[in-house]
């Protein structure tokens, strides 16, 4: 495919309307992205990629490219928070340019026209405006299962060879990498005769990041898969699927109306070995989605089949009848403008206002002022394992307190146990609560790990993260870590009735 000056232009017009989009939540990050950012600090200060320096490695992270990237980004005095949501954008730009590079090829045309579309739909689209920014790993992810979709049916062995790498890094991006690069490869050597060995040169060279990913992981980890896939597993068939519905229910009908629209284009465009094939990965990508807990602001694990369906919506424009072709772009003109102008914008973008995390918040601030008073050796137990985490800094030893922590083992799917590895007495509790005003402890395991506790503690106050996130914060009296100032804390409402009530300062 030729890239001319009107190729270039739609691609610029696609990724300022993306800018446009995105604008609103470029200052919020979720907090699980301070997980991957802790790991990063810690193999930045030489610790490998390890949650803490002196416990054992776990690989509580799903995307290995994007914690390394972070750590490089740390090395060159990068700033944590402007890193991830600038590459976020930036991949969010590649992701369009692969995807009108993979409708070209999936629809066998050069119209621009055409190529566009799906990526306009896309860069409009306000959970991709979300996500993109999030400082999580998605954009990156969708650019590359896009350009390895792309890639398909290349002749040149020397391209080939390349793009079978491409293919490989699929399995560092996340975990169902590897089953997209599966079928891709599949895809890829189905339709061509077995005398071709440019098929088999890609299977080969994909293998490569494969085994050295898996090499690393079982030295590192003694795992074959990250910790993550045994710690969001295991829930409920009918609870998983209860939440799904109220996590799709506020825009239930974004996601109903997308559906439909692809159906009725599979069924007038053009049914070739590409078009069947593309369909296919859809269906297992959202089959994918959801096995996991959809918790995040902008359906990050629906936006891949999502933008591979938008490829779908164009196919009719190619070899439909002149009529159905007219009719159906323009009920994709209004499927474009009712993108733009629906309710669901204003109900995605204030889902990520309120759930997502603000540079500077007080709970970032008041970890920062933790790591800069204790002293190295400190151990903190919290029930998030991100930002708090994150600012407490690699010289404290941190304890997740969940049941699906992504940090600790869960042999044979069970939950963790919180009460064996967390210290009796640790020297900083931040306890969670999902209420400002809230006075007694919300989760089971920290009243249980309270209750245990002989040493004294300091009650610091209560500190804001983000909507129904707070964090009581106590240390131990001897650590002598001075008070936050007031204007961090939102109030002082923890009333502890236990044996060993905490002392205000």
């Amino acid at each position: 495919m030729k890239i001319g000056w009107k190729w270039v232009a739609a691609w610029v017009v696609c990724c300022i309307v993306l800018v446009i989009n995105a604008w609103s939540s470029l200052s919020s990050l979720v907090d699980d992205a301070f997980i991957s950012g802790r790991y990063a600090l810690l193999a930045e200060s030489g610790f490998g990629f390890v949650y803490n320096a002196e416990t054992m490695p776990i690989e509580g992270f799903s995307n290995p490219l994007w914690t390394a990237w972070l750590s490089m980004a740390m090395k060159w005095g990068l700033p944590i928070h402007q890193t991830m949501v600038w590459s976020g954008v930036v991949c969010g730009m590649l992701a369009l340019a692969c995807l009108m590079w993979l409708t070209c090829r999936i629809l066998e045309t050069t119209d621009v026209r055409l190529a566009v579309l799906p990526a306009l739909l896309l860069a409009i689209d306000p959970h991709f405006g979300v996500v993109i920014s999030n400082g999580l790993e998605s954009a990156l992810y969708m650019a590359m299962v896009f350009g390895a979709l792309a890639g398909v049916g290349m002749k040149a062995n020397a391209t080939r060879a390349a793009w079978g790498v491409w293919v490989g890094l699929l399995c560092a991006c996340r975990p169902e990498g590897l089953l997209v690069m599966g079928l891709v490869l599949l895809f890829d050597v189905l339709p061509r005769p077995p005398r071709r060995m440019g098929s088999y040169l890609s299977v080969a060279t994909a293998a490569v990041p494969v085994g050295l990913l898996w090499v690393w992981r079982l030295w590192n980890y003694g795992a074959w898969l990250p910790n993550t896939a045994s710690a969001k597993a295991t829930m409920a068939w009918a609870d998983l699927m209860w939440k799904h519905w109220v996590y799709l229910r506020p825009d239930w009908y974004f996601w109903v109306g997308w559906l439909v629209l692809v159906g009725v284009a599979v069924w007038l465009g053009n049914r070739t070995w590409r078009v069947g094939g593309l369909l296919c990965l859809v269906l297992a990508l959202v089959a994918v989605a959801g096995q996991v807990y959809l918790w995040m602001p902008g359906a990050r694990l629906l936006l891949t089949p999502m933008a591979l369906g938008f490829v779908l919506l164009a196919a009719p424009l190619l070899h439909a009848r002149r009529g159905v072709r007219r009719s159906w772009a323009v009920v994709l003109c209004m499927a474009v403008a009712l993108l733009f102008l629906s309710p669901v914008r204003g109900k995605i973008l204030r889902q990520d206002w309120v759930h997502s995390v603000q540079p500077d918040n007080p709970a970032l601030l008041a970890a920062l002022h933790l790591r800069e008073h204790a002293p190295p050796g400190t151990t903190l137990a919290i029930r998030d394992a991100g930002v708090v985490a994150f600012g407490a800094g690699a010289e404290m030893t941190v304890f997740e307190l969940h049941p699906r922590a992504l940090t600790q083992l869960h042999e044979e799917g069970a939950d963790a146990k919180i009460l064996e590895y967390t210290p009796v007495n640790p020297d900083i509790f931040v306890f969670t609560s999902n209420r400002e005003k809230r006075q007694s402890l919300y989760y089971g395991p920290e009243r249980a790990l309270w209750n245990r506790t002989t040493a004294g503690y300091r009650y610091m106050g209560r500190v804001y993260q983000h909507h129904h996130r707070y964090y009581d914060v106590l240390v131990r009296e001897e650590l002598k870590i001075p008070s936050f100032p007031d204007e961090w804390i939102t109030n002082r409402a923890l009333r502890l009735s236990a044996h060993n009530p905490p002392v205000s300062p």
